[in-house]
């Protein structure tokens, strides 16, 4: 007798077996995942491939199973769907292009990715992420079928501290642990993401005390690793923070940053000792020292293999290599992703869903918090700003040239950020603008010039760049309300809680979808009297960057309760004085 135990269903099914029977039947089981207990001499299924109920209709026949059989079966980050049903699956829904220069034709080609992997004996892997889309006709394994959404969300209620809308996002997110164990939050920036997310651990860990027992929150930078902190305290949660002067991951809740993860799983692994230099170029400047020994490394990995729940902050970053490699360790956790920006510039938004989750059902813009009053009003005024004739020379200069298009940007871009009247009337704005402001460069060079001559000018003005480290950089936050001008370079384009900030100066350009939204974030949470935020955004007329600010331009518009303006230098100052006037 071969006995086989369905956890997803709580169903035993006796075997009938002897001789080659047996052997047959245990043959079957293998070959379909089956995990032999010997304590308890049966076999353990999560839940029971329907390929295998086929095959076994040969021995004997199951009835009343109902509601135990799937056509694919979870295998770490993936479902399996066997050969004789990859017909079904859904390929469009599993790869997207990229566009890639090709150095050597000096032109841009395309490139399909595709996320699913072929097996040799026909069977496929489909990421967890996208099962809903890519598995729409078919029955797939539960990843929490112990999770009851309504439980969550009654919990939740009972619980209390939520904002209505935020009970709302949990109920959301509750389904997709159910079902896939990943869940992508878009919520705009004020929403309390963080926030809520720490309440969520606090409800999970109270109902499911067994199955959540350890928590790690992942951020881009220690900054938020330690904000996360200060938000799960307000909730009664102790928190461990892996950072420069702390080293804690022996509580149930741990926030570390993706790069310190990275450095010890590749450590762990062999592969590498996890450099700065093998850190994604787009998470660089958010990069924090956190020196960790062989020992460290190898407890910090073991540590994250056994977490439950992994909660990705800032989840746009996950394609990147770094991200992506420990978010896709831990194969056994509950995934939640969460972002105001969950997507990419550059195509790959199907990375984010395949390995966090799809977007959750119910998402929350910036217009629908500020209709209910959590955010102020945002006040856009689009400054153009003719740049200087020799850098729309040097971009013509290059062209009919061997040199890339990256190759001429770089030079336009360089001629642009070094130019001194461009800052001269940089700082005439600054100075207008209400304080605090937070003024935002996209290099350090420009950063460090502004921040110099602000305080010749009398101003208290702090510059936070990649070169101040975590703790540092926490401590000038803490106080920005005494300071007139904070002035820092990508490093507070995502994520940071700066209430008091009054007013937002955008020097950089860019066309970034994700950073374009999440500057504006910065700027509209309430504080005291604060009614409205005004954001000013340097729109430098010439090559590439007219083009760049009309693409933010169009994205600001996204939001119908953000009010945008088009201006040139004078009429700037009207309309600025106009309204502070008001």
């Amino acid at each position: 007798m071969v006995i086989v135990v369905v956890e997803n269903c709580a169903k035993e099914i006796e075997i009938p077996a002897r001789g080659d029977v047996f052997n047959d039947v245990i043959a079957l089981l293998k070959k379909y995942g089956g995990r032999f207990d010997p304590s308890a001499k049966v076999w353990r299924f999560g839940a029971l491939p329907s390929a295998l109920v086929n095959e076994l209709a040969r021995f004997i026949d199951i009835k009343d199973v109902g509601d135990c059989i799937t056509d694919a079966v979870l295998v770490g980050n993936y479902y399996l769907v066997p050969p004789q049903l990859a017909g079904r699956v859904n390929y469009d829904a599993l790869k997207y292009t990229v566009r890639k220069y090709d150095p050597d034709e000096k032109e841009f080609y395309e490139e399909e990715v595709k996320l699913w992997v072929t097996k040799e004996d026909g069977s496929v892997l489909v990421p967890r992420g996208l099962a809903k889309s890519a598995l729409p006709s078919m029955r797939f394994q539960l990843f929490a079928p112990w999770l009851d959404p309504k439980k969550v969300i009654e919990k939740a209620v009972e619980t209390g501290g939520f904002r209505d809308y935020q009970a709302e996002v949990i109920g959301s997110i509750a389904d997709d642990f159910k079902v896939v164990g990943a869940s992508t939050v878009w919520m705009a920036t004020g929403g309390g993401k963080s926030y809520m997310s720490a309440g969520l651990i606090k409800v999970l860990q109270s109902l499911y005390p067994n199955k959540i027992k350890k928590v790690y929150y992942l951020s881009m930078s220690i900054d938020l690793a330690l904000q996360f902190r200060e938000f799960a305290e307000k909730w009664g949660l102790k928190v461990g923070v892996v950072t420069g002067e702390e080293k804690d991951w022996s509580k149930s809740i741990v926030a570390a940053t993706a790069q310190t993860l990275y450095r010890a799983i590749t450590a762990a692994l062999n592969e590498k000792n996890g450099n700065d230099e093998d850190v994604d170029a787009e998470i660089k400047p958010y990069l924090d020292v956190v020196e960790l020994d062989k020992k460290e490394m190898l407890d910090l990995t073991g540590d994250y293999e056994k977490a439950d729940l992994v909660i990705i902050d800032e989840v746009q970053h996950l394609p990147a290599r770094t991200v992506k490699t420990v978010a896709k360790f831990n194969k056994r956790a509950i995934r939640l992703a969460m972002s105001a920006t969950p997507w990419r510039n550059d195509g790959k938004d199907l990375e984010i869903y395949a390995w966090a989750g799809e977007i959750t059902r119910r998402k929350v813009t910036s217009s629908e918090l500020i209709k209910r009053g959590y955010l102020v009003p945002a006040y856009i005024f689009m400054w153009k700003r003719y740049m200087r004739d020799e850098c729309v020379e040097t971009y013509y200069s290059m062209k009919g040239t061997d040199a890339t298009g990256a190759q001429r940007f770089s030079a336009v871009k360089k001629c642009v950020f070094s130019d001194s009247d461009r800052d001269a009337d940089i700082i005439e704005v600054a100075e207008t603008l209400p304080k605090p402001l937070l003024l935002l460069t996209k290099e350090v060079e420009p950063a460090k010039r502004l921040h110099k001559q602000l305080l010749k000018n009398g101003l208290k003005a702090e510059l936070v760049i990649g070169a101040v480290k975590g703790e540092k950089r926490r401590a000038i936050f803490n106080r920005v309300e005494k300071l007139d001008v904070l002035v820092a370079d990508t490093v507070a384009d995502e994520g940071l809680d700066l209430p008091p900030i009054l007013s937002l100066l955008i020097t950089g350009g860019g066309m970034s979808k994700t950073r374009t939204l999440q500057r504006v974030g910065r700027v509209v949470r309430p504080w005291k009297d604060k009614k409205y935020a005004i954001v000013v955004d340097l729109w430098d007329l010439g090559p590439y960057f007219e083009d760049h600010g009309e693409e933010r331009l169009n994205l600001y518009r996204t939001e119908p309760l953000w009010r945008v303006f088009i201006t040139n230098t004078e009429e700037l100052f009207q309309k600025l004085n106009g309204l502070l006037r008001s």
